[in-house]
């Protein structure tokens, strides 16, 4: 299945707009400086840093007296395949319309923008962490074909070249399926059930992975991908994300 010549067409004007208008901020269309790419000072000044007082399962940030997952109110009563949950920035306003671009109109190039804080922060977030290799979460094939990359490709690579590890793309497959964004909590919890099927089962046996992925918003697709990855030999599952919703 190839685009029709619309998409290709589509492809290319936003591409001429991106040259034309490159010297605008992506996010408020304030006016760059030279040395600014993409995004403003100001914009990108106002991406939060998730606080180091998160619950460790699920990333939700928690009172300073407190980091135990008990105490977390998005964890009372789930049951989690993955070990740990972390989590670069806070999803605002900012965030939200920079993956908006990013997924629907094929911006993939404003991931770089994420690039020095990963390479930044990754080592010092994952420390107590053993990784052997990433593992990017999988768009379906025909979300593949529609969108031309994925996204948590992209930043898995990055997070890759930051820890010195591998990343490996060819353990899952994902079936088509209700797009996530249209979805309530509760939908998003009971959905993903069977979503993920694995390939290759042999290259995880005994690994420690680290599922990479865009958005923490339920845990419930990192979830489900976590516990088919065990249930196939991974010995340990933990799980990194660009953001998470509050």
């Amino acid at each position: 299945m190839r685009p029709n010549i619309l998409d290709e067409l589509k492809l290319l004007w936003q591409a001429m707009l991106s040259l034309c208008f490159s010297h605008i901020c992506v996010n408020c269309k304030c006016e760059l400086e030279l040395h600014e790419t993409h995004l403003c000072a100001r914009c990108k000044d106002s991406l939060t840093l998730l606080p180091d007082s998160c619950c460790e399962r699920c990333a939700h940030p928690l009172p300073l007296t407190s980091n135990d997952i008990i105490s977390c109110p998005n964890c009372s009563g789930r049951h989690f395949y993955h070990k740990r949950t972390t989590c670069l920035y806070i999803l605002d306003e900012t965030l939200k319309n920079l993956f908006h671009q990013i997924k629907y109109y094929r911006k993939h190039w404003l991931l770089d923008l994420f690039r020095m804080d990963i390479n930044t922060h990754t080592q010092r977030l994952l420390q107590n962490i053993k990784v052997d290799c990433i593992v990017p979460i999988p768009l379906s094939r025909m979300r593949m074909l529609q969108r031309g990359f994925n996204q948590a490709h992209i930043i898995a690579t990055s997070v890759g070249k930051a820890l010195g590890k591998p990343v490996i793309t060819n353990i899952l497959n994902r079936k088509t399926g209700r797009v996530q964004a249209n979805l309530k909590r509760n939908q998003r919890l009971t959905k993903q059930r069977g979503t993920f099927m694995i390939r290759r089962a042999h290259l995880i046996r005994g690994k420690h992975l680290l599922i990479v992925d865009d958005i923490y918003t339920t845990g419930s697709t990192v979830n489900e991908c976590a516990r088919i990855l065990k249930k196939h030999g991974a010995r340990a599952v933990n799980v990194f994300t660009l953001a998470r919703t509050i």
